[in-house]
């Protein structure tokens, strides 16, 4: 048995990794570039 955290922390991770592909392919379809508004840290 896998412990309640863990498997919520898999079930996270899978369903980002499913998102990503939608991602892709949506700017792919629209020729977008991924921008984001916040500055990365330094």
């Amino acid at each position: 048995m896998v412990p309640n955290a863990l498997q919520s922390h898999n079930q996270a991770l899978i369903a980002l990794a499913r998102r990503r592909p939608d991602v892709l392919y949506a700017m792919l379809r629209d020729g977008t570039l991924y921008q984001t508004d916040h500055p990365l840290a330094a």
